[in-house]
């Protein structure tokens, strides 16, 4: 079960002491200074790093999702609406996927090719949804299979967005990386539009 995710109950719920972990693994990991453990001074702090992958990756002009893998390994996959939606995220999606390309620039590089995506959405479309009241309008929609989970917000049969990660236990774990990050390197970091 990731830290975002609780057992599929038909009420939100989160575990925000697994949040505050998975926010401490990104500062230490990328050797950020972070006065208040905060995810927002990080980001300051790496303000001119992150700028880097914003010029490697800029939002692919249509496309309404994404997959995202560091180092050969899926790490996220975002679906919206439209175009213009993942357009208004896409910086904080890259920011994201710049955290844990940083924290894993010290892992060998693979490929996540065009045919993983594809067997990935193949599987991520055959996943039986629970769907429950959301908080504000619409429905929650929720999966959870042995590798992969995902959320859902569905408004009067319109998808609005979808976010899929694999389990807590098939993300890498960053640790004894060295002491800084020392440049930035984007061929450790690799996105698919759909």
């Amino acid at each position: 079960m990731g830290p975002f995710c609780s057992p599929i109950t038909s009420r939100p719920e989160s575990d925000q002491g697994a949040v505050w972990d998975s926010v401490a693994e990104h500062i230490d990991a990328c050797a950020a200074p972070a006065p208040t453990r905060a995810m927002s001074d990080v980001m300051a702090t790496l303000a001119e790093l992150l700028g880097r992958y914003h010029e490697a990756l800029p939002y692919p002009s249509g496309a309404c999702g994404v997959v995202a893998a560091v180092c050969g390994r899926f790490v996220a996959a975002d679906a919206f609406d439209s175009p213009s939606t993942l357009e208004a995220v896409w910086g904080r999606l890259v920011a994201s996927y710049a955290m844990d390309a940083e924290a894993a620039k010290d892992q060998a590089g693979k490929t996540f090719t065009a045919k993983a995506v594809e067997v990935l959405l193949e599987h991520v479309a055959e996943q039986q949804c629970q769907a429950f009241d959301a908080v504000g309008l619409g429905r929650d929609l929720r999966f959870e299979a042995n590798n992969v989970l995902g959320q859902g917000l569905q408004v009067e049969d319109h998808l609005l967005h979808l976010s899929v990660f694999p389990p807590a236990t098939d993300r890498p774990r960053w640790e004894c990386l060295g002491p800084r990050i020392q440049a930035c390197d984007t061929s450790t970091a690799s996105t698919v539009t759909t």
